[in-house]
């Protein structure tokens, strides 16, 4: 198995909410096959898994990224998960939240972003 295309370290996902006073964000996450998790509600468990694929950001604080830690990805995603965006591109038609974190879990289920020269299957 030639695995040269596939990229395990992650992919840039830009966001785009609808609370306008934060701007998008930019989040990499890693790719993860988990059947079922996108219907999962926002809870203790949906927040450690989305810091489990989250691998970097570009949050910042009065100019300062805020470092990606463990700690800072359970504090920050708690409150993201749930905040509803403008445009989603990678969940399901029949998904009816349409968040920041069910947004995360759909991209880092499609393995075709993670993958050099292919499309993503775009649920």
């Amino acid at each position: 198995m030639d695995v040269s295309a596939l990229n395990v370290d992650g992919e840039w996902l830009e966001i785009e909410t609808e609370n306008e006073d934060f701007g998008k964000l930019r989040v990499r996450v890693v790719p993860r096959q988990y059947g079922g998790l996108i219907r999962m509600a926002i809870n203790e468990d949906m927040i450690q898994y989305l810091s489990e694929l989250v691998v970097d950001w570009d949050i910042s604080s009065n100019g300062e990224k805020v470092e990606c830690s463990h700690a800072n990805k359970m504090k920050y995603l708690s409150v993201l998960a749930g905040w509803r965006i403008k445009n989603p591109k990678y969940q399901r038609e029949d998904i009816k939240m349409k968040s920041v974190g069910a947004e995360i879990i759909a991209f880092a289920q499609d393995i075709k972003n993670f993958t050099k020269n292919l499309q993503p299957t775009l649920n």
